[in-house]
């Protein structure tokens, strides 16, 4: 079910997405998620949709070094042993620019795998299933539990049930109480994008570094984003295109240039879309926590963080959260469904436990008792 008259119109709504993980020279729990993220999106990608160019491309992406500390890193990196050449390489400035063909302006790492995808295509593609049912232009108000079932109430009061129910509506999930203790934040995002072709050297490869450009999609530019903290406000501002444009110009300023002087005569479309965010950047997947419940079963972990306690966690029956992906949604969005499905059906889980842990949505809980701060 969906809010909107078509699905993916929200923050899963952009035109072109950078498909990669950014990874630390030495592997942490977090990185380790988003590889095996980035692989599992890959894999599927190229399984299923290799005839759909429309969707995804394979073209390669090179994470460009912003500054000379950050070029020490990417040669660290590239020194550490941790990653084969097949996920990441370093490339100095001029493999870079041939790769992209054209002059960027740092060395850089390359993603050989990577690329990019359209969002709302791909959500177009999956929910076209005879197993699947859309509904549109519905939007969930209320969510109730009756004997085995859950209800869910629309906004003109449609009562829908079901077994399980998986809330993958952003930062407002807190709107359902069950949810509300859930710590999401909304960071607002402006994209920009071309209105007609340009006539600049083709781009071959996605390009990031504190902004990023994929190449063209039927001869348009798309690339961004602004990273907007405590604003709300839907609007697209010329700032905003402006900060686009000084992000690419730090990636190339060949491109930048180009782009700039497109704007000049022709003007640039925008789109506004919210990433939603947890407070340690992961996302939350996973069975809902009673909170009440909770405070009450692990209250002994405010006076003592390493009391191993046996009570079981308590979690609303058939009820899940998919929240808080961040920019990372390409990545971390299908193998979270593939996490939920094996939770479903009691199959082995696609990635090991303490990962699982780290994604549970009842970890804040947890966490704050620790720190005493509930």
């Amino acid at each position: 079910m969906d809010r909107n008259p078509t699905i993916a119109a929200e923050g899963s709504g952009n035109r072109q997405g950078a498909l990669y993980a950014k990874l630390p020279v030495e592997p942490i729990p977090a990185s380790r998620f988003h590889l095996s993220g980035f692989l599992y999106s890959r894999n599927f990608l190229k399984q299923s949709l290799s005839d759909r160019p429309d969707i995804w491309s394979p073209c390669g992406l090179l994470q460009l070094a912003s500054s000379e500390k950050e070029r020490q890193k990417h040669l660290k990196l590239s020194d550490s042993g941790n990653y084969p050449d097949s996920i990441v390489r370093f490339v100095e400035q001029a493999e870079a620019s041939k790769l992209a063909g054209i002059t960027v302006n740092n060395s850089g790492l390359f993603f050989p795998e990577a690329g990019w995808a359209t969002p709302p295509l791909l959500c177009e593609w999956l929910t076209d299933h005879p197993n699947i049912s859309v509904k549109t232009s519905t939007e969930i108000i209320k969510l109730e539990r009756a004997d085995t079932l859950w209800k869910a109430y629309s906004q003109d009061n449609t009562v829908i049930s079901a077994a399980v129910v998986v809330v993958a509506s952003a930062a407002d999930s807190a709107k359902f109480e069950q949810l509300d203790s859930l710590p999401v934040q909304n960071i607002r995002g402006q994209v920009s994008l071309t209105r007609s072709e340009i006539s600049t050297t083709p781009l071959k490869t996605v390009l990031c570094c504190e902004g990023y450009i994929s190449p063209a999609k039927e001869g348009r530019f798309c690339f961004g984003a602004t990273f907007d903290l405590k604003d709300e406000a839907r609007d697209i501002r010329e700032s905003g295109h402006q900060h686009n444009l000084d992000k690419i110009s730090d990636i190339s300023i060949e491109l930048g240039t180009a782009l700039r002087n497109y704007h000049t005569e022709n003007g640039l479309d925008g789109r506004v879309g919210f990433r939603c965010a947890s407070p340690d950047k992961l996302p939350m997947i996973g069975p809902v926590p009673v909170y009440d419940e909770f405070i009450k079963d692990y209250a002994q972990l405010s006076r003592d963080a390493k009391k191993i306690i046996e009570t079981a966690p308590k979690h609303y029956p058939g009820l899940f959260a998919n929240l808080a992906h961040g920019s990372k949604g390409l990545i971390s969005g299908p193998i979270s469904g593939e996490i939920i499905a094996a939770m479903l059906e009691d199959e082995p889980l696609p990635i090991e436990k303490e990962l699982i842990d780290k994604l549970n949505p009842a970890r804040f809980i947890i966490k704050n008792l620790i720190r005493r701060t509930i």
